[in-house]
């Protein structure tokens, strides 16, 4: 059995099993069949998109991980960012768990000592009013987060 090009699907108060060059088949909660047209219709092209074409392309990324965690957190967020997330680079556990995070980009910094320049950078472009650490004292130092705030 092969399936038809396009396949409808009628909006009612009742389910659509679907449709085909036979017709549309509609069926209520209970089971029971209606071949009746609904309200309104919708129709989806099922056919297989030419694979032979190759997808683009592109790539995010820097010079060093810092710099990769810039270039994603300036192209998600081109115009700015009132929150900017910082998680440790050498372990990326925070990373990853705040790569769910909706409100801001997760900028990669050192546990401790000065803030790598593109991260400086990046912080300046973004020009967040709120800077949050991922992991506590020990994943980030108070001094990274200090720099990055000062910023």
């Amino acid at each position: 059995m092969s399936l038809p090009t396009t396949l409808t699907i009628v909006s009612s108060p009742q389910t659509t099993i679907g449709s085909g060059p036979s017709g549309t088949i509609n069926s209520d909660m209970a089971g029971n069949t209606d071949p009746s047209p609904a309200s309104r219709t919708f129709t989806v092209d099922t056919t297989t998109p030419d694979t032979n074409t190759p997808a683009p392309v592109s790539r995010l990324s820097g010079a060093s991980r810092y710099g990769t965690a810039a270039a994603i957190a300036l192209h998600q967020f081109p115009n700015g960012a009132e929150t900017v997330y910082l998680a440790r680079a050498d372990n990326v556990v925070d990373a990853v768990a705040g790569g769910v995070l909706t409100d801001g980009p997760v900028l990669l910094v050192p546990s401790c000592g000065p803030l790598p320049d593109v991260v400086i950078e990046a912080l300046r472009d973004l020009d967040p009013s709120h800077v949050t650490a991922l992991g506590g004292p020990t994943a980030i130092c108070p001094d990274v987060l200090a720099e990055a705030e000062a910023l």
